[in-house]
């Protein structure tokens, strides 16, 4: 499995945690949110934001507000995969089959 994450010019150092929190994003069913994907791997969201700052600097995920915004909370901030999920398995950044 690759250790690093090349893109955009940047060069990061693939962790577990950013192997959970890109799987999180990537094989969600529905688009995940910041603390949905803190409940799904278990970390806390002092670890899932700033991974999730570095993945969308690297250019693998994006994110767009949620639209409308609720009533009855505040708006969430969904991630979406940038690319088939299938890119990510293939360029060995998750696992042939993630939970």
């Amino acid at each position: 499995m690759r250790k690093r994450l090349i893109m955009n010019g940047l060069n990061y150092r693939m962790t577990d945690d950013m192997r959970a929190v890109l799987a999180a994003v990537v094989d969600a069913v529905e688009p995940p949110w910041g603390f949905s994907i803190c409940e799904r791997t278990g970390l806390g969201s002092g670890v899932v934001y700033p991974v999730l700052e570095r993945l969308m600097n690297a250019g693998v995920i994006r994110h767009e507000w949620e639209s409308p915004p609720p009533d009855s909370r505040p708006r969430r901030r969904l991630y979406y995969p940038v690319y088939d999920p299938s890119w990510y398995r293939a360029n060995g950044l998750l696992p042939e089959a993630s939970a």
